[in-house]
């Protein structure tokens, strides 16, 4: 079958509302239905299908752990909007969680989309050994805990002063669980070592490349055309790709990284193909702003 991002994402979607679970408190269920609906390019999700179609699987075998995947994501935007994080009042276009809901409700609707993401991971694909679901539980809290996406988020509240502390926040705080997206496939795949590789390299370039590209729209864009409030780091003096090196600097960085992901990808693989068309999606909206 060839696949399309667009049908990818139609099957995220079906299933992302489906795993809530049916008997959660009235208040939270509202709250993570209406974070988790909210849009968004669901990237980690299609990350992880495109990799298994890299790896000759079948993606639709594999939604549960996706979704689990942007119950993470999303847990990690709610709280970061909050008023001890970020303080932002917009989310993809719509009040953020904390603004919609309060804020208790909006702690405890992240903390149970976090939580019942590993529940997520633990049983999911139902085919798969307990032992490979075990590995993937580890590889999910080892990515997205205290020494990786959270860490990323602690460098984020204190204001990182140097490159090489940028690019190492990058990593963490957007770049683990992107990297994760692409790792997960290799495990759930039983890929060989040379696979496996493939897809962490293009994991761990493409999630700084994501993040260098978020700073520049930052600057570039509206509210409107962003889905969020903008120019908040340049208003807190936070130190971010443009900042550091400008529109020229920064899109020299994004095709030195474009580079390094594309000469690794095989051209003759659906889900290379898929896995580029990501990247140049990415690519395409600060192209396209800049062309303005």
């Amino acid at each position: 079958m060839d696949y399309t991002l667009k049908f990818l994402k139609e099957r995220i979607e079906e299933k992302l509302l489906e795993l809530i679970p049916e008997n959660s408190a009235p208040e939270i269920k509202e709250a993570m239905k209406y974070s988790l609906a909210a849009g968004g390019k669901r990237l980690r999700p299609l990350l992880l299908l495109s990799s298994l179609i890299y790896l000759n699987k079948n993606p639709l075998n594999f939604l549960e752990p996706a979704c689990g995947l942007e119950f993470i994501h999303t847990y990690s935007l709610i709280h970061d909007d909050l008023p001890s994080m970020d303080n932002d009042t917009l989310r993809r276009g719509m009040p953020t969680c904390h603004i919609k809901f309060g804020e208790a409700i909006a702690i405890l609707a992240g903390d149970s989309l976090l939580t019942h993401s590993f529940y997520i991971f633990s049983k999911y694909p139902e085919n798969l050994s307990s032992e490979i679901k075990r590995r993937a539980v580890e590889m999910v809290s080892k990515a997205i805990g205290p020494e990786g996406l959270v860490a990323g988020q602690v460098m984020d509240l204190k204001k990182v002063e140097k490159e090489e502390d940028l690019i190492l926040m990058h990593s963490l705080k957007t770049g683990k669980l992107i990297k994760l997206s692409c790792q997960l496939a290799g495990l759930y795949s039983e890929a060989r070592e040379e696979e496996f590789q493939v897809l962490n390299n293009f994991g761990e370039n493409f999630g700084i490349l994501f993040q260098i590209v978020d700073d520049l729209l930052d600057e570039l864009c509206t509210a409107e055309e962003m889905g969020k409030s903008p120019g908040k780091d340049k208003a807190q003096g936070k130190l971010t790709a443009y900042s550091l090196w400008g529109i020229e600097g920064s899109l020299k960085k994004i095709e030195d990284l474009k580079e390094k992901i594309f000469q690794k990808l095989s051209k003759n693989n659906e889900g290379s193909q898929l896995l580029m068309e990501i990247v140049q999606k990415t690519l395409s909206k600060v192209y396209d702003k800049i062309k303005k």
